[in-house]
């Protein structure tokens, strides 16, 4: 049975969604970067793995409600997929009131273990504690979107994350560069991107009349154990880049201080985005695995599986290729420039003695359309050491032969020949 279509209708609104997630970061150190310089970037660069955890947080307990909600629902179990959903949603409202409390007081300390000092600290701080407001926002944003897609609306997830993608370019522009409220404005706009991403999510699950919140304690309990037992793999996937993150981060700060941890900020949001489109397979195939894995369609679901490794596999080659093109252009330009300066230092030696100026040579000097005024034949004389000229001095020699005053004759500087 071919699943190419069912396949893509799936994955490719999740890859542009995870792929237009991996900018938010970089939306907010533009912006960050050019209005407070690189302790701005290497602030928001150092407070990154803590947005993560929250993101990670989201994602984990988002992705293991929505698991047993498909395979419950291939199984024809309404009811229990139901309760699956709203446990996963107070789970998220209730881990973030958790998080909210925990960041917000210990901002500080938390920053310092992760390598931030001084200027970078203080901004850092500003930056995280205003994220801590809006960590519910941060954690339901990452949650509901899984339930979207396995509800059938992975459209909807991608117009969700859109919205927030495009809310938050709006507002960074506004608070940071219009009002400059600097590291505040731009952890404001981050949350507020984030609660419209999190208002489309709730307003699709009314209109889809999927928006389910009741729940028994007792079933509650059962399902939490299910939920972390799941969640804990994308959890885990999510947030293990951010550990190699922090070491670089420190190490960055130990040696290079903040100009260094900027430098590496931009790399890490190439990565970033490298790898959220790969996240984007994986879990826009999610829905179709639980599904068949509920029906017991074993058939089915090796085919998705290969088809999602197949794709993930076409795309490092692709991305393997592009790297390596771009190599060798790199290895070409080196050698072109390292030819060029051996035929430089091959070059004869210049001449010692500088250029008769106006004031004190000999014959009459010619007057130049440029500030300093020099005399024809050391003019000529410097132009003759250079064969590689720049297009400042052909500029300058053309200037000198065809627009002074009077059509150069031959003479001599200081008894020499010109």
């Amino acid at each position: 049975m071919n699943h190419k279509s069912e396949f893509f209708k799936y994955v490719l609104p999740s890859i542009i969604a995870f792929a237009m997630s991996g900018i938010y970061a970089i939306v907010d150190g533009y912006f960050v970067g050019n209005t407070i310089g690189d302790a701005g970037l290497s602030a928001i660069n150092i407070a990154y793995p803590i947005v993560a955890v929250l993101q990670a947080l989201g994602t984990g307990i988002g992705m293991g409600g929505a698991v047993y909600y498909s395979i419950n629902m291939a199984e024809k179990k309404q009811k229990r997929a139901r309760d699956f959903i709203a446990t996963s949603r107070w789970l998220l409202i209730l881990i973030s009131i958790v998080v909210t409390v925990i960041i917000h007081f210990e901002a500080s300390d938390m920053l310092s273990l992760l390598g931030a000092e001084g200027v970078i600290l203080d901004n850092a701080t500003d930056y995280i504690k205003v994220i801590a407001l809006g960590a519910i926002l941060q954690v339901l944003g990452t949650g509901l979107i899984p339930f979207m897609r396995n509800y059938g609306g992975s459209f909807w997830s991608m117009f969700a994350m859109m919205g927030g993608f495009v809310t938050n370019i709006i507002l960074d522009f506004i608070m940071v560069w219009i009002y400059g409220w600097g590291m505040k404005g731009a952890a404001a706009a981050t949350i507020i991107s984030q609660g419209v991403t999190v208002a489309i999510a709730i307003i699709y699950e009314l209109c889809m009349k999927k928006f389910y919140v009741k729940v028994s304690l007792s079933e509650a309990k059962k399902i939490c154990g299910p939920i972390f037992k799941v969640g804990l793999a994308p959890f885990g996937l999510a947030l293990t880049p951010n550990i190699s993150l922090v070491f670089i981060n420190r190490f960055s700060a130990s040696y290079g201080g903040e100009k260094a941890i900027a430098t590496y900020a931009c790399v890490s949001y190439i990565i970033c985005i490298i790898y959220l489109i790969l996240q984007g397979v994986g879990d826009g195939s999610q829905p179709l695995m639980s599904r068949y894995y509920g029906e017991n369609d074993k058939a089915s679901l090796k085919g998705i599986q290969f088809l999602a490794l197949e794709k993930i596999f076409l795309f490092f080659r692709r991305l393997l290729s592009l790297a390596r093109r771009r190599g060798q252009m790199l290895l070409q330009e080196r050698r072109r420039l390292a030819l060029q300066a051996a035929q430089i230092q091959s070059l004869p030696p210049r001449r010692t003695k500088a250029p008769c100026t106006a004031e004190d040579c000999p014959e009459e000097p010619r007057r130049l359309p440029f500030p300093k005024r020099l005399c024809f034949c050391c003019c000529r004389q410097v132009f003759s050491d250079f064969p590689f000229l720049s297009r400042r001095r052909l500029l300058q020699a053309f200037f000198l032969v065809f627009c002074t005053r009077k059509r150069p004759g031959r003479f001599s500087c200081k008894g020499q020949a010109g």
